[in-house]
């Protein structure tokens, strides 16, 4: 068959050299892939946690100003008392 074909061989050659190299390209990519996904992974965790601590804050903010105001109120009652 090498006889009838001679580019052939070399067209083989040719070709097991790409497949090889877009193999090499396709491991190289997963990895890739898989170390996005992981980081992917990290930051939504990050996110889920951060906006937990943020609901926290801000009911804490909100328990604060009730505190404030009930504080005010105190202090008006203990000022009107002293008149």
């Amino acid at each position: 068959m090498q006889d009838l074909y001679p580019d052939l061989d070399i067209d083989i050659n040719t070709l097991a050299v790409k497949i090889k190299k877009t193999a090499e390209q396709l491991k190289s990519l997963n990895k890739e892939n898989a170390a996005l996904k992981a980081d992917l992974a990290y930051y939504k965790k990050l996110y889920e946690d951060s906006k937990k601590t943020a609901e926290h804050y801000a009911a804490l903010k909100s328990d604060t100003v009730r505190a404030v105001e009930k504080v005010e109120r105190l202090i008006k009652k203990i000022d009107t008392i002293k008149v």
